[in-house]
This record gives structure tokens, C-alpha cells and sequence, in this order.
């Protein structure tokens, strides 16, 4: 599996060491064994959202979501290539998490080949 170092992931705004290991766990390791290591402290938003939801999210909504409490977002969006984003079949090609500006940092997750990156999602936007 493909993840941003520790490094790359400090460099977006308000993310500190400790905050880039746990997105680093949260990305590679199982999402449930993260949430019982860290619940509730640092995962309200996604305890909150999973005990309202009837069935139970893919790991990798929930690894999202959890990275959006971690980064402080305003939740996770997705970007589609295709013209009609009601054709998709597979759900969206990248997911990522909003940080209420197009071309700030934040982590995007291209859902075809399983990768986390930093990067802002105007640019994948304009590339597509």
C-alpha cells in the first residue's frame, strides 16, 4: 500500500507529528482497531456518524472520515471523471478530504488503485 510519509503529511496546515502518525495508522491499519485505540478522543465526528448510520460503511469510508476528523476538515468529498457522476458503477475515482479551500493541502485517496496522497483537489480537478 501507497501512503504519504510522515513528512509530507506534516506539511499540511495544523498537522503535527503526532497527528501525521495516527493519519498514517488510520490509513494502513484495520479502521476499527484504530477507533478502539483512540474512541472517542480524537474520532467524534465519525463515532457520531457510524451510530447513525443502518449499515455498516466500507473501511475505506470509514478511514476518510476518520481522516477528516484528524485534519479538522469539512468532510470528505469525491471527485469523478466521467461527465454523468450518476453512471458510476464503482463509486467515485477519488475521495478526499475538504479543507474549505480548492488548492489547500489534504490527503486524496484514489479509490481505483487503493493510494493515499497529499496533495489539493483543484489540482487532480483540472488535470481530469
Amino acid at each position: 500500500m501507497r501512503l504519504p510519509s510522515i513528512k509530507t503529511l506534516m506539511q499540511i496546515p495544523g498537522v503535527d507529528k503526532a497527528t501525521a502518525e495516527l493519519c498514517r495508522d488510520a490509513m494502513s491499519t484495520p479502521a476499527t482497531r484504530v477507533l478502539r485505540e483512540h474512541y472517542p478522543a480524537r474520532f467524534e465526528g465519525t463515532i457520531r456518524w457510524l451510530n447513525s448510520c443502518y449499515n455498516w460503511p466500507s473501511d475505506d469510508e470509514i478511514r476518510m472520515s476518520m481522516l477528516n476528523d484528524l485534519l479538522g476538515g469539512f468532510g470528505v468529498e469525491c471527485i469523478d471523471q466521467q461527465d454523468d457522476w450518476l453512471s458510476y458503477e464503482d463509486g467515485p475515482r477519488w475521495e478526499y478530504v475538504n479543507q474549505g479551500d480548492t488548492y489547500a493541502l489534504t490527503i486524496v485517496r484514489d479509490n481505483e488503485r487503493g493510494t493515499y496522497r497529499v496533495c489539493s483537489w483543484g489540482d487532480i480537478a483540472e488535470r481530469v
